[in-house]
């Protein structure tokens, strides 16, 4: 039976072939930067809502929402508030409550004015802004964000 030998890996070698992974950067160098679109670890609710962000900002631009100045900033407050959320940032959270909120707002207002046709004709919108509302403002979602967001 042939001998097999042990070599010892230098003390720069960690654990994979490349070695150790580099140390993060100081959190002054990444302030600003988006590190991550979607967060895994976060909870339902908050995941969900990341997916509903992203997917309402798409429809809000293919539908023609960059044709006025408030429709654009739904859309890069969805998008931003999406990201903001997936950075765990409070400011995230604010801003993607505020920017499902405002189409709900002009939806019940055209409703008062115009009649609840606005309504029937829109249904998939108001649900689909109900459902992402409710998913920012479920009990999880608040109180993660309340304990971990900075």
């Amino acid at each position: 039976m042939a001998r097999t030998t042990l070599t010892r890996l230098p003390a720069s070698a960690g654990p994979g072939p490349w070695g150790r992974p580099p140390a993060p950067p100081p959190s002054w160098q990444t302030w600003g930067v988006i590190q991550r679109w979607y967060d895994p670890t976060q909870p339902q609710t908050l995941r969900n809502a990341v997916v509903f962000l992203y997917i309402s900002g798409v429809f809000n631009l293919l539908i023609g929402a960059y044709a006025s100045l408030l429709g654009l900033a739904i859309f890069a407050g969805q998008i931003v508030g999406g990201v903001g959320i997936a950075n765990e940032r409070r400011w995230g959270y604010w801003l993607a409550v505020v920017a499902a909120a405002v189409p709900l707002v002009l939806l019940a207002y055209l409703a008062f004015v115009a009649g609840f046709g606005v309504i029937l004709a829109s249904f998939f919108s108001l649900a689909f802004g109900v459902a992402l509302l409710a998913l920012l403002l479920h009990p999880m979602s608040r109180d993660y964000q309340r304990l971990h967001f900075h």
